[in-house]
């Protein structure tokens, strides 16, 4: 039996570069949906980057991005403007419910970080951040989730600073195990150096964490006045400060963390993300049906 797809639709510049070639050859549709550093970031300081993304611009009839922040980066390529558009991701709001959820309250503050030990996440920033934190007495303890190359030279840098009592790695954690750990913390911090739209943060918002940010991609488009504080990249000053803030305005905590579950829910649903999707497949297969 011989199968050949309606529609061709892969994740990530490289995979799309094949698929793109695909869809071209055997006059099929195809779409590259872009999801962070090979649309956003690298393509500005590499050059193969940037020609591997303006080559599968060609390639694929359409580009799909997860905020809007970056669709403005992709266009700076030159790419057509009606051939990229913003398709928000979803949370799922029954995993990523924040049932009996106890705010914090002039105890000790417990700070989640989610994301891989990478050069852009900048743990050393986090890390750099606690030691002040500890350092004016500032009752706290920060659980770290995630893998990767990294992990190792950041639990030397707490070592360091004498901060083992402060700091958990929980390492890998199964997603659907996620909400266990995000239901007993108080704040979300992700001060990376490039985002698409995090989804990790988007989870956590669902589970009525407030937030602390960086300035980078899609972050300001999910920023909520009380439910998040944005700060500069590589700014582990503007960090400490941030958490500082909740740490002494507790009903901001909770208030915040309220208005970031009704935010999420009204924006961010695999519903609308479905239909939209939908929508655009439907008017490629009209298309080739003509």
């Amino acid at each position: 039996m011989k199968f050949k797809p309606n529609i061709i639709h892969s994740v990530y510049v490289v995979p799309s570069l094949i698929m793109g070639f695909f869809g071209k050859f055997f006059r099929v549709p195809s779409i590259l949906h872009g999801r962070g550093m090979d649309m956003n970031y690298y393509p500005f300081y590499s050059l193969k980057s940037k020609i591997l993304l303006r080559v599968a611009s060609k390639l694929n009839d359409k580009i799909l991005t997860v905020s809007n922040a970056m669709r403005r980066d992709v266009l700076k390529f030159k790419i057509p403007i009606k051939k990229v558009i913003t398709i928000y991701d979803g949370v799922d709001f029954v995993q990523f419910n924040p049932v009996n959820k106890k705010f914090y309250s002039n105890k000790r503050l417990e700070i989640l970080h989610n994301g891989r030990f990478s050069p852009e996440k900048c743990h050393d920033i986090i890390i750099e951040a606690c030691k002040k934190l500890r350092d004016n007495n500032i009752n706290f303890h920060l659980t770290l989730i995630g893998v990767g190359k990294l992990e190792n030279q950041v639990r030397e840098i707490i070592r360091k600073y004498n901060l083992q009592d402060f700091v958990t790695f929980l390492g890998y954690i199964d997603h659907k195990e996620i909400p266990n750990y995000m239901i007993n913390m108080d704040l979300f911090i992700l001060p990376s150096l490039t985002e698409g739209l995090p989804i990790s943060a988007l989870e956590a918002m669902s589970m009525k964490l407030p937030m602390i940010l960086t300035k980078v991609g899609g972050n300001p488009e999910i920023a909520q006045r009380v439910g998040c504080i944005l700060i500069e990249k590589n700014n582990h000053e503007q960090l400490y400060n941030a958490i500082l803030y909740y740490f002494n305005n507790p009903k901001d905590i909770e208030r915040g963390g309220n208005i970031n579950r009704e935010f999420i829910i009204k924006n961010f649903n695999w519903d609308t993300h479905s239909k939209k999707l939908y929508n655009i497949y439907m008017k490629f297969l009209k298309r080739k049906l003509k």
